[in-house]
């Protein structure tokens, strides 16, 4: 039997468009639609998660992911909460420790250090779970304190709202098993000096290690592997799926046996996607891919449904 695949759509472009956008990618079959969450550069998450709660009926909501460098947990589980309750139940709690320093310096707070971030996540991480669990939180941490800290109304319907952990580094991994239902893993590295670009961990040793930890920080926590979800960075179909990694290659720098064995493209016919994804799960056991083309994305699914 087929192993179970899920596709999901992480909105792009202008934000008039995502209604009909989430509208369509439910009526396509897709898991989740996702928006991007980075105050001062793109739209407010929780306002588009509002809306599409009220536009869609069957799809799940995730914003992917809160930099929880910028929030604090009562407010996070609190728009969560809101926005499962709008949804019916269909809210996901998307949280990464953020890389883009004008994220932090726009609020007037100096850009900490890849172990601050780690450890604010981790704290963060654990009072935003407990506070949509219902738990009144008094917490005293290295980053986070709350004193009786309680999300009183409104509640979500979803008794556990599903968590899923962004990020690529060995703790964020670690984190994610231990607690994740899903780990969205990005294959990237340290953030270069820019703010905005990484290094690009893509070489099947790279995967293999970061899967390894996942697994392992789940087992030690005996708790069920998280799903292991790829955010595409270019989804095309084409019957000449040489020509376009060639210009990959060429405008990215990196290997080309990197490339031509990456998750993070699917480009090729769509059989040729499908098999890549189904080389992907016997391999890595992943098993769900945000992309950010929807109908490349639609005839994926298609296609896996035969």
């Amino acid at each position: 039997m087929a192993p179970r695949i899920d596709i999901n759509l992480q909105l792009t472009g202008k934000v008039d468009a995502f209604v009909s956008e989430a509208r369509a990618a439910e009526a396509d079959g897709f898991a989740m639609v996702a928006t991007a969450d980075h105050p001062g550069s793109g739209p407010s998450s929780t306002a588009v998660l509002g809306s599409l709660a009220i536009a869609t009926t069957s799809i799940k909501l995730c914003a992917y992911v809160i930099n929880v460098g910028a929030r604090e947990p009562l407010d996070i589980a609190s728009e969560v909460a809101t926005i499962d309750q709008l949804s019916g139940g269909r809210a996901m709690l998307g949280l990464g420790a953020g890389h883009t320093p004008a994220e932090w310096t726009m609020y007037g707070r100096r850009y900490p250090t890849p172990k601050e971030r780690v450890d604010r996540l981790v704290e963060v991480v654990d009072v935003t779970r407990r506070l949509l669990d219902g738990e009144t939180v008094t917490f005293d941490g290295v980053h986070i304190h709350t004193h009786a800290a309680a999300l009183v109304r409104p509640r979500p319907i979803n008794p556990s709202v599903p968590l899923l952990i962004g990020g690529g580094g060995r703790r964020v991994l670690q984190l994610a098993g231990r607690v994740g239902d899903v780990v969205s893993y990005s294959g990237l590295g340290r953030t270069l000096d820019d703010g905005h670009r990484h290094d690009v961990l893509w070489t099947q040793q790279h995967i293999d290690a970061a899967v390894d930890t996942i697994g392992t920080s789940a087992r030690e926590s005996s708790r069920p592997t998280p799903v292991i979800d790829i955010l595409v960075q270019h989804n095309v179909v084409t019957d000449d799926r040489s020509k376009v990694l060639s210009e990959w290659v060429s405008g990215s720098g990196l290997p080309d046996d990197v490339v031509e064995h990456s998750p993070f493209l699917l480009i090729g016919s769509v059989g040729q996607q499908v098999e890549q994804i189904y080389a992907n799960h016997e391999r890595w056991g992943i098993s769900s891919y945000t992309v950010r083309n929807r109908s490349a994305g639609a005839a994926l699914i298609a296609a896996l449904n035969r």
